[in-house]
């Protein structure tokens, strides 16, 4: 349980014995009481506080005004597995950039090669728009260039660019 890997092996009996009595109080609907805690498990108060802080900062268990709630450990896991990924600024600049460029390689696409561009040429203008830095009306613009005088070719582009 990754719960458990910085508290010490003496310790790890105590705070899962609290663990499993809050667990045990929760579902009869029970407050959970430090004395009665202390009493029940045999365990000095002090450990019961420091297991149920540990308990706590680890998300396990909620405090509330008279007593604890119990969360869900699948439920804890799913989310640390599977939470959506929020994105920066910057991600979102980028991927607006990449969308754009996109559209631009798709409208390169349809325009001068009706829609049958070779792979290899997406390789290649991907590389031009990283090594030139060039905007993306500024490839269609070198495309169209080109295309007018008939020599739509990767030789005659790497020249013209």
């Amino acid at each position: 349980m990754y719960f458990l890997q910085n508290i010490y092996h003496k310790q790890v009996g105590d705070y899962i014995k609290v663990y499993l009595y809050i667990i045990f109080l929760s579902k009869y609907g029970k407050d959970v009481k430090l004395n009665d805690l202390s009493k029940k498990l045999a365990l000095p108060l002090k450990t019961i506080q420091e297991a149920l802080k540990y308990w706590e900062d680890a998300e396990v268990i909620i405090k509330k005004s008279t007593g604890y709630i119990v969360n869900n450990l699948q439920e804890i896991e799913l989310h640390k597995l599977y939470k959506p990924k929020l994105s920066s600024k910057v991600d979102v600049e980028k991927s607006s950039q990449n969308q754009y460029r996109a559209k631009a390689i798709e409208d390169i696409n349809s325009s001068f090669f009706q829609g049958v561009m070779s792979p290899s040429w997406y390789n290649d203008i991907d590389l031009w728009f990283k090594k030139y830095g060039f905007d993306e009306q500024v490839m269609i613009a070198l495309f169209r260039y080109c295309f007018e005088r008939s020599a739509l070719h990767r030789n005659y582009l790497r020249c013209s660019s």
